[in-house]
């Protein structure tokens, strides 16, 4: 214990926060080690208040019901753990033919700690729509998402064992498939 808290604790929070603003040297100590639901549990979380906005978004503008919204919120969830789940694998499988050597556990928890950005600015976000009435699917949404675009690409990094060049053909799959889903959902 330090400080009233167990040391893993910390470790975790501090690794959000790590995974926002230094992604590279986060995976280095350590950030994705661990349990994968973890790391899912971020992504699953981000993704449910980005979808969450859009919802609400879209009822202040007319065009949804608040039950629309709460059923985003829920797909948000849903494609925030297994949608990132089989994007990891898909990823994690990838980089095995390309010569990586991290387990599947790894890669799970990795990639969702990747959205650790987006999970910040889904807050924030929720707060401004609550508090100031202002649409923030794509100042806050989108823009958390695009900031998890450089954690993701560290953990892709790590995953192909450093490789740039294909770091960035995965990253551009896997982000942009998020990205198309988010908005054909947003598009209604």
């Amino acid at each position: 214990m330090q400080g009233g808290r167990t040391a893993s604790r910390g470790r975790s929070g501090r690794g959000l926060l790590d995974m926002m603003f230094q992604p590279a040297a986060a995976l280095e100590s350590g950030a994705a080690e661990g349990w994968p639901a973890t790391g899912l549990a971020v992504s699953g979380a981000a993704f449910l208040l980005f979808f969450l906005q859009t919802g609400l978004d879209r009822v202040h503008a007319g065009t949804a019901t608040p039950l629309l919204a709460a059923g985003l919120a829920v797909l948000g969830l849903v494609g925030g753990t297994l949608g990132i789940a089989a994007l990891a694998t898909a990823t994690w499988g990838l980089s095995r033919i390309l010569g990586g050597g991290r387990s599947w556990s790894w890669a799970l928890r990795a990639c969702g700690m990747a959205y650790a950005p987006a999970l910040v600015y889904g807050i924030f976000g929720l707060g401004a729509r609550l508090l100031l009435g202002w649409n923030t699917s794509v100042s806050f949404g989108l823009s958390g998402f695009l900031w998890s675009i450089l954690p993701l690409m560290a953990v892709h990094e790590n995953l192909v064992g450093g490789s740039k060049p294909a770091a960035v053909v995965l990253t551009l799959l896997s982000g942009g498939m998020v990205l198309a889903a988010w908005g054909w959902l947003a598009a209604g």
